[in-house]
């Protein structure tokens, strides 16, 4: 059976023991008769009085939000865009989304610095593939969603870790801005100037209902410069399926990754857990040279990995994740722009554990952007990117810190 077929019949298989534990729970998941039409715009409403009934009925716990995302999923019509749709506070995490991508990419970036020092190719590309693997991240709670970032919203950090000789180095930077609300995208940068090492990425994300669990698209490409090497490494990024029923989330689909430099490339299959045995976080793939292939990788991203080489069978460790993870430390004086900003008073509301409190400081912040937009609409005014500049359909970051 192809992948493809594989993760149709899993999905079959998730949605019926769904609507199974549904029923037993008094809970009809056929779609009713306001359901949007999947040939019209096919976006979801709730109201400020659904909102906040959800947000009343909400205990705290897992169970509780599960429950209410039963009886939504009769407002939802497959590949519903989610993207967009007012949360109620019961399923914010009061974390900005520009966070994450700080975390993803950053609290590694270390495997990506020693390739630097390496100068055979394939060896080099291999590095990259490791740290490459290690962007890829859990997430902590699949029935709450990180805040969508608003226009111009900025997170920045400075990078630590200790190098091998246990000093600590300091030197790395990231950098994210907010640069389309709708639709939502953001521009990355982690980099350590003096090494002459960045890695940029641009991602429009798009959120749908599949039924069985929200797909999250991440459409753009991660871009990995070594001046060094005078080399560029680009890698597409697969999606990821939350699937809230299941309590997890996991990776599916392909990447794959290629060099300006030579004909060296990697594709790379993010295999879904079947309901019944098989492992989470399961990778395999395949390096080439042209159309040869050379080796294969086997593991879990967030674990174990092996490499084969195909023409002699011969099998040894190719990665292990390491546990310890980077620092991000935050500048001592933020800009009103930084994500710790904006969103300062959802954050201290998530404190309470109040969900109507979430809801009431996330509206405060969204009324006022609107706020902005309608001034700017008066004016004439249309937004622009402060921090990154798009060159040659690269956005690319403007200042560097040494």
């Amino acid at each position: 059976m192809g992948k493809t077929k594989k993760l149709q019949q899993l999905d079959l298989e998730e949605k019926s023991m769904v609507d199974e534990a549904q029923k037993k729970n008094g809970y009809d998941p056929t779609p009713s008769a306001t359901t949007v039409d999947s040939n019209t715009e096919n976006v979801v409403y709730l109201s400020q009085s659904e909102i906040n009934e959800i947000d009343d009925a909400d205990n705290g716990s897992t169970f509780s939000r599960l429950s209410t995302i039963g009886r939504l999923i009769k407002k939802l019509s497959f590949g519903a865009d989610l993207t967009n749709t007012p949360i109620p506070g019961s399923f914010i995490l009061p974390k900005s989304a520009l966070s994450y991508f700080a975390e993803n990419y950053s609290t590694h970036f270390n495997v990506l610095l020693s390739a630097n020092g390496i100068d055979d190719d394939l060896e080099r590309f291999l590095q990259v593939l490791r740290y490459f693997t290690t962007t890829s991240r859990e997430i902590e709670d699949t029935t709450r969603k990180p805040l969508n970032p608003v226009l111009g919203e900025t997170y920045q950090a400075k990078v630590e870790f200790k190098q091998d000789d246990q000093h600590q180095d300091t030197n790395n930077y990231f950098f994210s801005e907010q640069i389309s609300h709708h639709p939502p995208i953001s521009c990355s940068c982690v980099y350590n100037k003096e090494k002459g090492v960045r890695v940029t990425y641009f991602h429009p994300v798009k959120s749908q209902f599949m039924g069985t669990y929200v797909k999250l698209t991440f459409e753009g490409e991660s871009i990995i410069h070594l001046d060094k090497h005078d080399e560029v490494i680009t890698s597409s990024i697969p999606y990821m399926a939350i699937r809230v029923f299941r309590g997890f989330s996991e990776y599916c689909g392909k990447a794959i990754i290629t060099s300006n430099k030579h004909d060296y490339r990697i594709k790379i299959n993010y295999n879904a857990k079947p309901l019944l045995g098989g492992s989470y976080n399961s990778i395999d793939g395949t390096v080439y040279k042209g159309k040869e292939k050379l080796y294969k990788i086997k593991g879990q991203w967030s674990g174990d990995m092996k490499i084969t080489n195909i023409k002699t069978n011969e099998s040894k460790p190719f990665f292990s994740r390491p546990k310890e993870i980077n620092s991000l430390v935050l500048p001592q004086e933020l800009p009103s722009t930084h994500s710790t900003v904006v969103w300062k008073g959802v954050i201290e509301a998530g404190d309470s554990g109040v969900s109507r409190n979430i809801t009431v400081e996330k509206t405060k912040v969204e009324e006022a952007q609107r706020k902005l937009a309608a001034e700017r609409k008066q004016k004439g005014e249309h937004w622009k990117p402060i921090h990154f500049t798009k060159v040659d359909d690269v956005w690319v970051l403007n200042e560097f810190k040494d």
